[in-house]
C-alpha cells in the first residue's frame, strides 16, 4: 500500500512519518527537519531514516530560503531499491523538486516496492495521487494522533 500524507503547515506530517520510520527498522529513505533557533524557524534539513544522518536542504537567508540543490542529490541516495522494506520520502515539495533528478528517482524507486509513506506538500497531492497510485490522507491537528495509528497498522507488517 502507497500512502500520501498531506495537509496545512504544522500539522504533523513530517512527525507521522518520523514516527512510522522509528517503529519500523525496515524502512529507508528520508524525512525533513525543521531547523530553529528558538521560535524562529531557520531553515529545513533531510534526515536518514535509517543512519540518522543530517544534510541541511534549505536556510532562510535575507527572508527567503536558500535551496541546496546538492544536497537533494545526496538524499536521493539514501533510497535504496530494497524490495520488501517501507520507503519512507517525507516531503515531495517545491524545494525538493528543485533537483531535475528528484521527481523521477522517487518515481523509479517507488514503483518497486509495494509500500511507502509520502508526505506532498498541499499543492501537489492531487498530481502525485495519480503518478504513485496511493491512497491520500488528508493531516490535521485534530487527526493527527488517529492517522499515525491509521498508518502504521496498514505497515505494521512490514516492520
Amino acid at each position: 500500500m502507497k500512502i500520501i500524507i498531506t495537509g496545512p503547515p504544522g500539522s504533523g506530517k513530517t512527525t507521522v512519518a518520523k514516527r512510522v520510520a522509528e517503529r519500523c527498522p525496515c524502512s529507508e529513505g528520508f524525512y525533513t527537519e525543521e531547523v530553529r533557533e528558538g521560535d524562529i524557524r531557520k531553515g529545513f534539513d533531510f534526515v536518514n531514516v535509517r543512519t540518522g544522518e543530517r544534510v541541511p536542504l534549505a536556510r532562510k537567508e535575507r527572508g527567503r530560503y536558500r535551496v541546496f540543490v546538492e544536497n537533494i542529490e545526496k538524499a536521493i541516495t539514501w533510497i535504496d531499491r530494497r524490495k520488501g522494506c517501507l520507503l519512507i520520502i517525507d516531503e515531495i515539495g517545491p524545494m525538493e523538486l528543485k533537483h531535475p533528478m528528484f521527481r523521477n528517482t522517487v518515481l523509479e524507486v517507488s514503483s518497486g516496492h509495494e509500500h511507502g509513506i509520502f508526505v506532498v506538500h498541499r499543492t501537489l497531492w492531487k498530481e502525485w495521487k495519480i503518478l504513485l497510485n496511493a491512497k491520500v490522507i488528508y493531516l490535521t491537528r485534530d487527526n493527527r494522533d488517529v492517522i499515525f495509528n491509521t498508518v502504521y497498522a496498514a505497515v505494521r507488517p512490514l516492520c
